[in-house]
């Protein structure tokens, strides 16, 4: 492909060959900058993004834009299906107003035909530039900001169910079933591979919460606590029923005067 100020190459890398063009664009274009890139942690999450597909724009040889293709599900009005999940797409300051990114996505829409994947998804960074493209608004997640101690009614509540905290590499297999349950009955729900997915457990970087009714799992919770006093952040927060909604709600109202 060309443009007005020269030969653009598109090609897909991987591995050694991605760190240091396609995911240097990306820590460029999304991390502080200059730092001393750790090559070692990159080199240590390849083999989480064995599915993935990235597309690296080289003109004169040197990396100019990227963009990676996630394999990932998602439901679709009750049906769940292959679904391509598009990310880090950056560029460089010179690689930019060039309309190379735009001849990253007219390689890789056919790309994602190809692999099966029935919907294209992506976080943008501003809407309008994904729209000239095809790309419709979808609803954004949802964040609520509380205090624990405003739960104190609901800890002091006589509930249904239990809860179980524990960490993420041993509530792992629970948990990802449990999201695939609850992405079958979710329209619009998206799973990571279980490859790309399996880094949570292996980081184990988050607890996760399971709200129980009798045997069954009715709620999922993750978070993590940032200091003594500051915040506990839950990053994703799923139930199936009241009773697990309360039970969660509850774990967190039990955090009063600690986060």
């Amino acid at each position: 492909m060309a443009d007005a100020t020269g030969t653009i190459d598109i090609r897909d890398v991987d591995g050694e060959e991605y760190i240091t063009t396609g995911r240097a664009v990306a820590d460029y274009a999304f991390g502080k900058s200059p730092v001393e890139r750790d090559l070692d942690k990159a080199r240590n999450a390849i083999p989480y993004h064995v599915e993935a597909r990235n597309l690296v724009a080289f003109a004169d040889g040197q990396p100019q834009a990227t963009l990676t293709n996630h394999a990932m599900t998602q439901n679709l009005r009750g049906t769940v299906v292959p679904m391509g999940g598009i990310a880090a797409v950056a560029s460089m300051p010179s690689g930019r107003r060039r309309g190379i990114v735009r001849q990253l996505f007219e390689r890789v829409l056919p790309l994602q035909r190809e692999m099966g994947q029935s919907i294209s998804m992506l976080y943008p960074f501003r809407d309008s530039f994904y729209e000239r493209m095809g790309y419709a608004g979808f609803p954004k997640p949802r964040f609520l900001t509380i205090k624990p101690e405003t739960l104190a009614p609901l800890v002091r509540h006589d509930k249904p169910g239990t809860c179980e905290q524990v960490s993420m590499r041993d509530g792992f297999d629970e948990w990802r079933a449990f999201l695939e349950r609850y992405q079958a009955t979710t329209h619009g729900f998206a799973l990571k591979h279980i490859t790309n997915a399996r880094q949570w457990r292996d980081d184990n970087e988050s607890w996760v919460a399971f709200a129980r009714d009798g045997n069954e799992i009715v709620g999922a919770m993750t978070f993590k606590i940032t200091d003594y006093v500051d915040k506990l952040i839950a990053t994703t927060f799923y139930t199936t029923s009241s009773t697990g909604r309360y039970q969660l709600l509850d774990l967190v109202g039990r955090h009063t005067d600690q986060v």
